[in-house]
């Protein structure tokens, strides 16, 4: 009984397998080179806005627990080179913070003309945790500083 049940498992893969190899033509092969199109794709927008910010709702399980800010707030210049200022911060609801309460900045400086990172600072609250640090990128030396403060 176990045999011929293995064999009319195996025969149906077989068959499963060999009618899935078969080569199938779309419905409509009328004339493929009229659906072709000239497909352009234009280059990226080389650079941010200076202003702009997002914002959204954080949820646990549903339940609002708090606000993430992403803006960019400008152009400043950050070691002698331009760069545009970014800023995330994240903030826990009225709710949350009686539990455990957030309240994190992080600021980055990216350069204008070559998109990477000048300087990062981080100022973190949370709960009963604090850390204020910043790095400063030298990507010329390839070296960064960093200062606990």
């Amino acid at each position: 009984m176990l045999k011929r049940a293995f064999l009319i498992f195996a025969f149906i893969i077989i068959l499963q397998n060999s009618y899935a190899a078969q080569n199938f033509e779309p419905a409509n092969t009328k004339n493929n080179q009229e659906s072709i199109a000239e497909i352009i794709i234009e280059p990226a927008q080389s650079a941010l806005p200076e202003y702009e910010k997002l914002i959204y709702t954080v949820k646990w399980l549903g339940i609002p627990v708090g606000i993430i800010t992403a803006s960019v707030d400008g152009i400043r210049e950050i070691n002698g080179r331009k760069a545009y200022k970014l800023e995330v911060t994240a903030n826990t609801n009225a709710f949350c913070s009686a539990i455990y309460k957030v309240d994190d900045r992080f600021v980055s400086y990216m350069d204008i003309e070559n998109f990477y990172t000048l300087r990062h600072e981080v100022y973190r609250r949370e709960g009963r945790y604090k850390k204020d640090a910043i790095t400063d990128f030298d990507h010329e030396n390839k070296k960064a500083y960093y200062q606990h403060l």
